[in-house]
């Protein structure tokens, strides 16, 4: 078989007598289950490997799918009748395409991700650190930097030795720490502080505070006014 790329031209000469079986399939419905088995944005447009061997692997399990289904739409109660059984048939296709043919995405389906430059990882260390109030999740993260969810752990990991969610506390805790320092204590509380920086659950972040900081967030806001007294 043939797989022509949405953004690759393509041209093919064909015999008089060949008989095709066409499938189309609409690139925003491919780019985006691609997107979701990848847990992030795309970085550029999928490009397919052209030929297709069906006769063995993922691909003849998948081609025997598609004949199956196609020989199935002439049934007159074939289950690809009712709408929601042929949304789940055309998902099938889909996912099966990009798990079947080579293309510039397989590695990272297959785990192999490529390692994370810098600078990508830098858009999550920025997001984080300009924005630590906001609801950060390592998928919102690797959608914004354009990588995997697996690959952008695994580059906290190797650059930072941390995991996002981590490193996004740290900058929380950090923050919350400086606030409290400069703080007076008969305007604000350790609640509202806390709140304003996204670490909402009190019992676990005091503790989480008193580890990082030798103190309780009480006794820093304290200490502040202990100070102007």
């Amino acid at each position: 078989m043939a797989v022509a790329s949405p953004t690759e031209p393509l041209h093919m000469r064909l015999s008089g007598d060949c008989s095709q079986l066409v499938i189309r399939i609409e690139r925003a419905a491919l780019e985006a289950r691609l997107s979701e088995m990848i847990d992030g944005a795309l970085r550029e447009p999928i490009r397919f490997q052209l030929g297709m061997d069906v006769t063995e692997g993922y691909a003849r399990s998948w081609f025997d799918a598609l004949n199956y289904g196609v020989k199935d739409l002439g049934r007159p109660e074939s289950l690809l009748a009712h709408p929601i059984g042929m949304e789940q048939f055309e998902q099938n296709i889909i996912t099966g395409l990009l798990l079947a043919q080579p293309h510039n995405y397989s590695a990272m389906l297959a785990g192999d991700d490529r390692p994370v430059p810098s600078r990508l990882l830098g858009i999550a260390v920025d997001l984080m650190e300009g924005h630590p109030e906001w609801a950060h999740t390592p998928a919102s993260l690797a959608r914004r930097a354009g990588v995997s969810v697996r690959a952008l752990q695994k580059a906290f990991r190797e650059q930072l030795d941390s995991s996002p969610s981590e490193y996004l506390r740290g900058v929380r805790l950090q923050r919350v720490h400086d606030e409290l320092c400069a703080a007076q204590a008969d305007t604000t509380t350790v609640g509202e502080i806390a709140s304003k920086w996204g670490l909402a659950h009190h019992g676990r972040f005091a503790a989480v505070y008193r580890e990082r900081f030798g103190e309780s967030p009480r006794q820093t806001l304290g200490r502040q006014h202990a100070r102007k007294g």
